[in-house]
């Protein structure tokens, strides 16, 4: 099975607002980056309206007579197969470097004096080593290529009014305010694509339904009244080969290893289990979402990894959710530890270990990969000092 890298810039023509869980408050606040289930959803609603051949779409897709034929169903429809797509969580470009601004990691500390002395550190520094003032945690998100910081992307506050749609002027009632990403911002947007059993759609096919398609369908709330058109451009295409995996592993030493989370990972919990965060845990799903992941890319079972050992944590738990399209209803508010937590891991000096944690880069931890939550970044282990 051949697996590809889709990456290309997706621009925000018109502002874009992705409701966050929290929807209280004025003005009702917006994330500033674009999670993968919006992604999915919008190429869902795209793919449906282009492929369908009933007049009317179902909502359950099950119940289709063509279910068995139809390419949307070959794509999303069958739960007990793995998923083909992985849209990853898109964050904003770095104008000045071409960079991504990733959420900062949870050991980046910043002078309260002056803000561009930046420390890596898991322990809270004492001083500033420059100026000798107090360093507070950052939180906001850090360059990938620079060590550019900032707390928040640019953003707009637009005002409203509800529609009666009868006598077609204002409604009665209160003027309502969203923020919304800015007109013009750019994100970095990725898919990986594993596409060696679905017959009518390539990698080919998918770059130019994307830059076609998805500008159509819009991202996020709001699209009837002008919001959410976005442009797709600069498409490219990547293999991902087990030899290129080879060669990116003789960089990772599996003996010491740090795992930065660039989106939440959702934490596997029962129904009526409390939301702890155990250790044994994260060793577990960290071990054997790399198995499952060198064995997706090097076509092969699951190899036997040794244990992995965590050493220490620095994060929290934060809530997730959605919305579930073909339900029409909000998701179950998962517990998840928040992008930008680190993790630092010991274990033996394994190549197939850093095989499978280089695999794991380009797919995710715990619970729904396909959506792009649990994403990481191996990062090299010691603490650094950096200005802006």
């Amino acid at each position: 099975m051949i697996h590809t890298k889709i990456s290309a810039v997706l621009e925000a023509v018109t502002p874009i607002h992705i409701g966050a869980l929290k929807q209280a408050g004025y003005p009702k606040p917006t994330l500033e980056f674009i999670p993968g289930s919006a992604i999915r959803g919008a190429f869902k609603n795209a793919l449906t309206r282009t492929v369908c051949k009933l007049d009317q779409p179902l909502v359950d897709h099950s119940k289709c007579p063509h279910f068995s034929t139809c390419e949307y169903s070959q794509l999303f429809g069958n739960p007990n197969k793995s998923a083909p797509l992985i849209f990853r969580f898109s964050y904003p470009k770095h104008f000045q470097c071409d960079g991504t601004l990733l959420p900062a990691p949870r050991t980046l500390w910043q002078c309260t004096r002056q803000a561009k002395h930046t420390f890596r550190s898991f322990d809270s520094p004492e001083s500033c080593c420059e100026c000798g003032e107090k360093m507070k945690p950052f939180v906001g998100f850090q360059c990938s290529r620079c060590p550019f910081t900032v707390p928040h992307i640019n953003k707009v506050t637009l005002t409203g009014c509800p529609l009666d749609r009868q006598s077609q002027s204002a409604a009665k009632g209160l003027l309502h305010t969203i923020e919304a990403i800015a007109a013009g911002t750019q994100f970095a947007l990725e898919i990986i694509a594993s596409l060696g059993n679905i017959e009518f759609l390539t990698a080919e096919s998918l770059t130019t339904f994307l830059g076609r398609m998805l500008p159509d369908e819009g991202i996020g709330r709001g699209k009837t009244r002008g919001l959410g058109k976005v442009n797709v451009k600069e498409i490219q295409m990547t293999h991902i080969t087990a030899d290129c995996l080879k060669q990116q592993a003789e960089k990772v030493d599996s003996s010491s290893f740090t795992v930065r989370l660039i989106s939440p990972l959702i934490i596997p919990t029962g129904e009526n289990e409390s939301v702890i965060i155990k250790a044994e845990t994260l060793q577990s799903i960290v071990r054997e979402a790399a198995r499952s992941a060198h064995a997706k890319f090097f076509n092969a079972g699951k190899p036997k990894l040794p244990e992995i050992i965590l050493e220490t944590i620095r994060g929290e738990v934060e809530m997730v959710g959605g919305w579930n399209l073909e339900q029409n209803r909000r998701t179950i508010i998962y517990p998840a530890l928040c992008a930008g937590s680190v993790l630092k891991f010991h274990s033996e000096n394994s190549k197939v270990l850093t095989e499978s944690l280089t695999a794991l880069q380009y797919t995710a931890v715990g619970n729904f990969k396909t959506l792009g939550y649990g994403q990481i970044l191996l990062e090299k282990e010691g603490s650094q000092k950096s200005t802006d």
